[in-house]
């Protein structure tokens, strides 16, 4: 199961810790110690890093304490100014009465913007959070193909939520509640000591109205962190459906699949309604209790303080005063009570958010940028220095990537003869999950300039080989080993490429030190950079439907690649590119693109952007594929039916064009009899899992032999 989605390079071996298939369940109602205990240290693990690692967090922070000292001193200072302007007024001082309206505007002028720049100040800390740790989460997501293995392995559902909603709800919440919890510390301090100062009595009944409350909305509300869960969740689910709508809205329409979509959406509909249903019941009994509890606090200490100022004791600036003072005490002493709800619903993020974070092994590349170490290298010994004690899926993460790493190592150390660039021994091609196994024993070599068809039945497992070949599966069984150049094989070592474009993102060390290894042996960092023979190296695959990022024209063409990557391919050779591949008159569409949008003559058409899954055709797609493999030169091309909505003469033009690249190889998936022509071997998969390879013509005479043995029969 570790090796189910894994990049690695050889079949993994089983281990005793494999990570979970289905979500854990939603947190736990009830609130319980080792449930508070397991939150609170894992706000503490996604907390941390940032304040620790970020010399900017460290001055931001210290400058929001420092405001909140400021804040604090100032509310204490409008409660003595304000009770001695009730005292004025009951004694009709009308000298020192407007003497301490004085004081109050001057009072007010030094207030006023200390509580403006502190709110900002918050504000501004908590989006520079969001900003760091959104960025770290997408290096993270995006490394290591792990974004692929979420997926594959459904581990964790709606990513996208948790990469933004999420993490915007967990920043700004933890840093309100924390500087909440810090203020209410102050504040408690200082309105003890003057609640202490009028009656021992106030402070006694305010502790114990604190608990009473505190300990009734815990049990009234116990529902609520489960509901919240629920509701992210169904949210969430809800708006996956119609996002799948919108991006398929011509799917549907062929079918008039509406009244089906408009059922499931009305299902995930209903359950989000039902739930924000019961939420809100709970919420209603929740208040109850609440806005009454609230109510009580503007009469209770003036019920404790009559008699005193009834006997003469108190003048009525110190019940004025009192009363401020007890609703500040009551307030810090009831943030359970106040923020319950909210809370609720931080906790049920947290524990969302916290599975993306062990899934993509958050705490790992934290102690690298701290120079912590892990409880154990990538081989599985010993780790010299200190120790990490990290959460049990941070612990699973390690365990499947150090595997993965480990058959990374192994396959570029596997030796080829010169010319191969990839060779497969005894290889069974299965799904992801192993419940069946597609075909089996399969054994060969791609050498350079041997071109391969993979031909068989529907079933075979013609794609999934392709999805082995290219490292996105890893083989039921047997051995797989690449050339050492073929860096983009590995996500590590694809890691490593990318490495030095991404200086913060906090990648684990064994990612990067794997990568290096690899690379020692090649000579490219990625594709279409190498130096091998004719110049090419690294892997591109073609599948039936390329994938067009949202960018430009350009964008498109170089793709993978960045454009700052590829600054060899400037706009006369691209356009050059795409008369190759008969998409010259996509020139002219973007060109009416821009005017239309009011770019005109000063907009480059390639640099025109567009949903461009939209503006091509899925025979012009899979033309811009073919563009891709001209301006990314790979030593292996994998292609999966990728002239299919081609027609004969297109098909046999692109395919001249990739059989003309120096140095080029490639591997073809598809049933088109005019296939054979452009390749030299054929690599038949049989219904009951076999594998035959033939030279071409051998290959035709076996097919029509099979054809007519099936036929008789």
């Amino acid at each position: 199961r570790l090796g189910r989605a894994a990049a690695g390079c050889v079949a993994l071996p089983e281990t005793d810790e494999p990570p979970p298939d289905e979500p854990p369940p939603p947190p736990s109602s009830g609130i319980k110690l080792d449930v508070v205990r397991e939150q609170l240290g894992l706000f503490y693990r996604m907390a941390a890093p940032y304040f620790r690692e970020s010399d900017e967090a460290k001055r931001r922070l210290g400058a929001v304490l420092a405001l909140v000292l400021l804040n604090s001193a100032i509310s204490v200072l409008f409660s003595f100014v304000g009770r001695d302007f009730w005292t004025a007024l009951s004694s009709k001082d009308t000298g020192h009465f407007y003497e301490l309206m004085a004081k109050y505007a001057g009072a007010l002028v030094l207030g006023t913007p200390i509580a403006v720049q502190y709110k900002f100040s918050r504000a501004s800390l908590a989006l520079a959070w969001r900003e760091w740790m959104t960025s770290k989460l997408t290096n993270l997501y995006l490394a290591e193909r792990n974004y692929y293995e979420i997926d594959i392995r459904g581990a964790v559902d709606n990513p996208d939520q948790r990469l933004t909603e999420d993490v915007r709800s967990f920043t700004r919440t933890s840093l309100d509640f924390a500087i909440t919890v810090l203020t209410s510390v102050i504040d408690l301090v200082n309105f003890s000591l003057i609640l202490l100062a009028i009656d021992g009595k106030l402070f006694v009944a305010i502790v114990a109205y604190a608990a009473f409350g505190s300990f009734v909305t815990v049990a009234l509300g116990k529902p609520l962190v489960e509901l919240n869960y629920k509701q992210l969740t169904r949210e969430a689910d809800l708006r996956y459906l119609l996002v799948r709508l919108r991006e398929n809205a011509e799917s549907v329409a062929f079918f008039r699949g509406e009244r089906q979509e408009l059922q499931g959406t009305q299902q995930r509909l209903d359950a989000a309604v039902g739930n924000a249903g019961q939420l809100l019941g709970v919420q209603r009994q929740l208040e109850f209790f609440t806005v009454g509890y609230r109510y009580l606090i503007q009469v209770l200490p003036i019920l404790v303080v009559a008699p005193l100022f009834f006997a003469g004791s108190i003048e009525l600036g110190v019940v004025s005063q009192s009363v401020g003072a007890f609703n500040h005490i009551l307030s810090d002493l009831s943030i359970v009570v106040n923020e319950f709800e909210a809370l609720s619903a931080f906790s049920a993020g947290v524990g969302r958010l916290g599975q993306l974070v062990d899934e993509l092994g958050w705490e790992e590349a934290s102690a690298n940028r701290t120079g912590t170490t892990n409880t154990s290298d990538p081989a599985g010994g010993e780790a010299a220095g200190a120790h990490l004690q990290v959460s049990a899926g941070a612990a699973v993460h390690d365990a499947r990537h150090a595997v993965r790493r480990a058959a990374d190592g192994r396959a570029h150390a596997l030796p080829l003869e010169a010319g191969e660039l990839l060779r497969l021994s005894g290889v069974a091609v299965g799904t992801p999950g192993g419940e069946r196994t597609l075909s089996s024993d399969i054994s060969f070599s791609v050498a350079q300039g041997q071109h391969i068809l993979v031909s068989g039945g529907s079933g075979v497992g013609k794609s999934s080989l392709l999805r082995v070949l290219a490292g996105l599966w890893a083989p039921a069984a047997g051995e797989l080993a690449w050339r050492a150049d073929m860096l983009d094989l590995a996500p590590s070592a694809q890691t490593a490429a990318n490495a030095a474009s991404l200086p913060d993102a906090g990648l684990p060390d064994s990612a990067l030190s794997a990568a290096a290894a690899a690379s020692s042996g090649g000579s490219g960092s990625s594709v279409g950079s190498g130096s091998s023979v004719g110049g090419s190296s690294g892997l591109l695959f073609l599948p039936q439907r390329p994938y067009c990022t949202l960018g430009s024209l350009r964008e498109q063409l170089l793709y993978p690649r960045t454009v700052a990557e590829a600054t060899e391919w400037d706009s006369p050779r691209l356009r050059t590119v795409l008369s190759q591949v008969q998409l010259s008159g996509l020139l002219e569409r973007c060109e009416a693109m821009a005017a239309a949008a009011g770019g005109g003559a000063a907009v480059d058409a390639l640099d025109v952007v567009s949903d461009w899954s939209d503006v091509l055709s899925l025979g012009e797609q899979q033309r811009l594929g073919f563009a891709r493999a001209l301006t990314s030169e790979p030593a292996l091309l994998l292609l999966d039916e990728s002239t299919s909505a081609l027609d004969l003469g297109t098909e046999a033009a692109m395919y001249a064009l990739i059989d003309s690249m120096a140095g080029l190889t490639y591997v073809s998936v598809g049933h088109r009899p005019s296939l054979r022509a452009f390749h030299k071997l054929a690599l038949h998969l049989d219904q009951q899992g076999g594998a035959r390879m033939l030279p071409i013509g051998e290959a035709d005479v076996a097919a029509e032999a099979f054809a007519d043995e099936f036929a008789s029969a």
